[in-house]
């Protein structure tokens, strides 16, 4: 994985965005949906859901794993990000350069 420069370290206080365990389901046979809020500022902000198959698991086991797949699902968000202010830094400095030049996904120019 890339190394990706830190502009914050993360703390308690830093900022008024939350996320947590909002609930679990229990769809079919075993299986679990873990679903976590978002919220700013206690306002909700939107959500995160995570499916984790029967495997005959705890549902202390399942929902450490959910965290696990949460976590994940985070760095490769906060990844893609980085790249695409990456991109858009070096665009700004140089105009001309092809516009997805280092992009592996479609940039949304109506954000």
């Amino acid at each position: 994985m890339a190394f990706i420069e830190d502009h914050l370290l993360p703390r308690d206080g830093l900022n008024t965005y939350n996320i947590v365990l909002a609930r679990m389901d229990l769809p079919t046979h075993g299986s679990a949906q873990f679903t976590f809020a978002i919220t700013d500022s206690m306002l909700p902000v939107g959500e995160f859901v995570v499916h984790i198959p029967a495997t005959g698991q705890s549902l202390d086991k399942m929902t450490v794993e959910a965290h696990e797949k949460l976590l994940d699902i985070l760095r490769q968000l906060t990844f893609r990000a980085e790249k695409a202010r990456k991109y858009h830094k070096s665009h700004a400095s140089d105009p001309e350069l092809p516009l997805e030049a280092e992009l592996d996904f479609v940039v949304d120019d109506r954000l």
